[in-house]
């Protein structure tokens, strides 16, 4: 397994650990009959989904970063090569006029 994958799967065994004490925190509420302990774990409870959208929103702009910057490689790599194919046509044309000047001067 390569790091990237390893980190890949800490990533979603963590992402599972909040999901298990989210639903840990529901069946607290639902079990709870004391109204200040169930204003407790609503707070909590509200608190870890902000934090977990906060997360979700960072996601998002990092996959949209990502987004951008593979569109500007692209464009970079587009333009390489085309110089490249200019180059090859202006170093071939060269080549053969050469050639053929070498031997009209032979000739």
């Amino acid at each position: 397994m390569t790091d990237s994958e390893e980190s890949f799967q800490k990533r979603i065994e963590k992402r599972l650990r909040e999901m298990n004490l989210f639903m840990d925190i529901k069946k607290e509420i639902k079990d709870n009959s004391n109204k200040e302990d169930s204003s407790k774990i609503t707070k909590v409870l509200v608190q870890s989904v902000n934090d977990m959208t906060s997360k979700l929103h960072s996601i998002h702009k990092d996959v949209s970063n990502n987004s951008e910057d593979i569109s500007e490689i692209k464009q970079q790599i587009s333009f390489s090569k085309g110089a490249i194919k200019v180059l090859l046509i202006l170093i071939g044309s060269l080549t053969t006029i050469i050639a053929l000047f070498k031997f009209m001067v032979t000739k």
